[in-house]
C-alpha cells in the first residue's frame, strides 16, 4: 500500500523524556493517540547531534559528512573564515524537491536550513535562519505579501530573543510566565498560518516544523524535566501549558489536512539533557602543544594578519587569543555541541604547518592525546569518544571537513575560545538544557503497524517516506527503509546514484548574516 499525502510535523528537540510525562500528565493527548495507535521508538540523530546537520539530514537522506552541513557556520578551510551555512552548500535534492519533481503539490513551512528559499511545486517559508521579512524569505516570492497579511508579525516568529525578559530565569516567575506565554502565541502563529496557507494552496506533502521546544528547554530545562519539575508549581504549571498549545496546534494540522490515505509522522531532530559544563577545547589543545598562542614578534605578525583581513573585509574567525599559525598543527574553528578538530594542513590551510605526508600521523598523535586526556586539576574526563572523520562517517574529501571529532560527556559543550588557564567553567545556565543525541519519531496512519520500540535514525527517515509515497529512492541515500514500521512491507525501488550539485556561495548579506548572527548567540549556538 501506497499513502497519497503526507504531513510531517517537526517539533525540534523534543525527547520522550520530556514528552512521555507530558502526555502522562494530560497535557498532549492528540500526540498521545498517534503514540497509542502508530509506531514510534526513539530516532538517533547525527554527529553531530544539532539542528543544521540533523535537518538537512532528514531533508536528503545522508549524512553530514555527505551532504556538508556540520554546523551553523562553514568553516572555509581555504580562507581560515567563517561564514553562515545555506542551502547552496549542501548536496543532493531534498525530499521536497523529490516530491515536487514526481508531480507532488508540497508546502515547506518554517524548517531550518531552507535558506535561501528554494523551488519546490508549491510553497516554501524559511526558518528562523533566515534573517528576516526584508530579505527573501519565501517561495514563491509572491508568496510574502500574503503571509504577511495572514501573519503580520510573522518578523516575531523568526526570532523571540528580542522580546525575551530577562537573560536568565533567574528574572522571575512573572517573566517566565510572560516568556512562556511568547512561545505559545508563536506556535498558535505558525499552526494558523500553515493551516491557512495550505487552504488557500492545497498540499498532498505538508511540513511544519516549531522550534519552540528546543527554545524552552535551553531556557528552561529544569522546569520541562518531571525530575524537577516540582520545585516551583507555577513554572511546572506553565510549561505543561505550552505543551497543551503545542498539541493542540498538532491537532489541529491533522483534522486541518485530513485524509484517508495520509502518513503522518512527527519527529524530532534530536533531544535534550541538562547542561553542565562548557569545555575550552582550544585550550585543551594549547596544553597538548598542538595549538600555539603567538609570542614576541609572532604577536606582530598576528597583528597585521588581521588588520590586512579586516581592510580586505575577510571575516577571519578568531580563537580567544592569537596563535601562531606557522607553529600550530591543530585547532577547533567553530562552536558546536561536538568537538570538529582540523589538522593545520599545508596546501589547505592558509598557514598550514603540518605536511601531507605527515597529516595521518600528526591526526592519530591528536586522537591519542585527546582520548587520554585528563584535566590536571580535577582529573575530570571530558570526552566519550574521539575519531578520526573519514573512517567514522566516509566524510567527502572535497568538502574540506574537519579531520577529527571529538564527543563530549553528557552535559558536557565545547566553546570555541581559548583562554589563558581556564580549560572547564560551570554554564551559567544551571537551569538550561544541551543537546542530546536521542530524539524521537511517530508514525501515524492506516498501514501503520502499532509498536512502541522500533528505534532508527533520522537518516532512514527521507528514504522511508519516499517508499511510503511509492517514489523511488536513490541509491546514494545512506538511511533505509523503515518497512518494519509498516503492516505492508514498503515497495522499495533504487534509482541510479547521480549528485544534484550547488553552487556554494553567500547567501547572506552583510545584514542578513548579522540579524542571524545575533539570534544564534543569543541561543547560545555561537560563542
Amino acid at each position: 500500500m501506497s499513502f497519497k499525502k503526507l504531513l510531517i510535523l517537526g517539533l525540534d528537540a523534543l525527547p520522550w523524556r520530556i514528552l512521555q510525562p507530558v502526555m502522562d500528565a494530560g497535557a498532549a493527548p492528540r500526540l498521545k493517540a498517534l503514540v497509542d495507535c502508530g509506531c514510534s521508538g526513539n530516532l538517533r540523530s547525527t554527529v553531530p547531534h544539532q539542528t543544521p546537520a540533523a535537518w538537512t539530514t532528514f531533508m536528503t537522506g545522508v549524512q553530514p559528512g555527505t551532504h556538508g552541513i556540520v554546523n551553523w557556520q562553514h568553516y572555509d578551510a581555504k580562507k581560515n573564515v567563517l561564514t553562515l551555512n545555506n542551502v547552496e552548500r549542501y548536496a543532493g535534492k531534498t525530499i521536497y524537491e523529490r516530491f515536487s519533481d514526481a508531480g507532488y503539490k508540497v508546502g515547506v513551512v518554517m524548517q531550518p536550513v531552507t535558506y535561501p528559499p528554494f523551488k519546490v511545486n508549491g510553497f516554501l517559508l524559511a526558518g528562523f535562519d533566515s534573517p528576516g521579512i526584508n530579505e527573501p524569505f519565501a517561495y514563491p516570492r509572491e508568496l510574502e505579501k500574503e503571509i504577511l497579511e495572514i501573519c503580520p508579525n510573522h518578523g516575531e516568529n523568526l526570532g523571540l530573543e528580542e522580546q525575551w525578559e530577562g537573560a536568565s530565569q533567574d528574572a522571575g516567575d512573572i517573566a517566565f510566565v510572560k516568556n512562556i506565554e511568547l512561545l505559545r502565541e508563536r506556535v498558535k502563529r505558525v499552526a494558523h498560518l500553515a493551516i491557512e496557507l495550505n487552504r488557500r494552496h492545497p498540499t498532498d506533502v505538508l511540513m511544519v516544523y516549531f522550534q519552540d521546544p528546543d527554545l524552552l528547554m535551553h531556557r528552561a530545562w529544569r522546569w520541562c524535566d518531571p525530575e524537577t519539575w516540582s520545585e516551583n508549581e507555577t513554572r511546572r504549571n506553565s510549561v505543561l501549558d505550552f505543551f497543551r498549545t503545542l498539541d493542540a496546534a498538532c491537532g489541529d494540522l491533522i483534522d486541518a489536512t485530513i485524509a484517508d490515505e495520509r502518513l503522518t509522522l512527527v519527529l524530532s531532530d534530536h533531544g535534550q539533557r541538562p547542561d553542565a559544563l562548557r569545555v575550552r577545547l582550544n585550550s585543551i589543545l594549547i596544553e597538548l602543544g598542538f595549538l600555539v598562542p603567538a609570542s614576541g614578534f609572532g604577536l606582530l605578525k598576528d597583528s597585521v594578519r588581521r588588520i590586512t583581513n579586516k581592510l580586505q573585509n575577510a571575516d577571519e574567525h578568531g580563537l580567544g587569543i592569537p596563535i601562531d599559525w606557522e607553529k600550530t598543527r591543530a585547532f577547533m574553528p567553530f562552536q558546536s555541541c561536538t568537538g570538529f578538530v582540523y589538522v593545520n594542513l599545508q596546501g589547505r590551510q592558509p598557514h598550514g604547518s603540518v605536511n601531507e605526508s605527515d597529516f595521518t600521523r600528526v591526526r592519530d598523535e591528536i586522537i591519542a592525546a585527546l582520548t587520554s586526556y585528563r584535566d590536571p586539576q580535577t582529573g575530570a574526563a571530558y570526552f566519550d569518544g574521539v575519531e578520526p572523520m573519514d573512517e567514522a562517517h566516509g566524510w567527502r574529501r572535497e568538502l574540506l571537513l574537519p579531520d577529527i571529532f571529538v564527543q563530549p560527556m553528557p552535559g558536557v559543550e565545547f566553546v570555541r575560545r581559548a583562554k589563558r588557564g581556564e580549560i572547564s567553567y560551570p554554564t551559567k545556565r544551571p537551569y538550561a538544557g544541551l543537546h542530546d543525541p536521542e530524539g524521537l519519531y511517530i508514525f501515524d496512519g492506516a498501514n501503520v503497524r502499532s509498536s512502541r520500540d522500533t528505534h532508527a535514525h533520522i537518516v532512514d527517515l527521507a528514504p522511508t517516506v519516499l517508499a511510503a509515497l511509492g517514489q523511488p529512492i536513490p541509491s546514494y541515500m545512506e538511511g533505509r527503509a523503515l518497512s518494519e514500521c509498516f503492516d505492508s512491507p514498503l515497495s522499495v525501488q533504487s534509482i541510479p546514484f547521480a549528485w544534484e550539485s550547488k553552487e556554494a556561495g553567500n547567501a547572506y548579506s552583510e545584514e542578513g548574516a548579522a540579524a542571524v548572527e545575533k539570534r544564534l548567540a543569543d541561543l547560545g549556538y555561537l560563542d
